[in-house]
């Protein structure tokens, strides 16, 4: 799994996180986040913050990736209410560098949703999924999460091998 994020985003997770959450709210999304363990400074809360998304990134590993998307998750459900002074100046690079990077956050599930580059497939991907088990087509419903899955994660063999078991089971069905 290659991390998530262009050093672009992490700048404005760090202006963010610095300006929007005192030092021990700071500690504390880092442990909601499951990434306490890459905090390895003290000073500024913006070089603690740099700090350990730099320590993520250059761990690249499941875990280090998956703390980034909840620290920026977390970050992201927190201001879009305007939970803070001035979400404005932050939240909207945020959310767009982050959608640059090829993930939209869904504001009504507080989630990612991968994109395909320059097209937004929240709400796509969601309705093929949701019709599909409404009709009761569970198998095929399955093998298009992981298609899905697959082609978030760049598993492109993987991803082309359940479209086609989709395809098929989704023929067999509607037959």
């Amino acid at each position: 799994m290659s991390f998530p994020f262009s050093s672009r985003t992490l700048g404005y997770l760090v202006d963010a996180i610095s300006s929007g959450y005192s030092a021990t709210g700071m500690d504390t999304l880092f442990l909601k986040a499951e990434v306490d363990g890459w905090s390895r400074v003290s000073g500024s809360k913006a070089a603690v913050v740099h700090d350990l998304l730099r320590n993520l990134r250059d761990d690249g590993g499941r875990t280090a990736c998956e703390g980034a998307f909840e620290l920026a998750r977390l970050v992201l459900a927190h201001g879009k209410g305007g939970a803070w002074d001035e979400p404005a100046r932050w939240w909207t690079p945020l959310r767009d560098a982050v959608a640059a990077d090829g993930w939209e956050f869904d504001e009504n599930s507080d989630s990612f949703v991968p994109l395909v580059p320059g097209a937004p497939m929240a709400h796509e991907t969601s309705w093929i999924e949701d019709e599909l088990r409404r009709r009761g087509w569970t198998t095929a419903a399955g093998h298009y999460r992981q298609a899905v899955d697959n082609f978030a994660d760049g598993n492109w063999a993987a991803a082309n091998s359940q479209l086609r078991s989709f395809c098929e089971e989704l023929l067999r069905t509607a037959a």
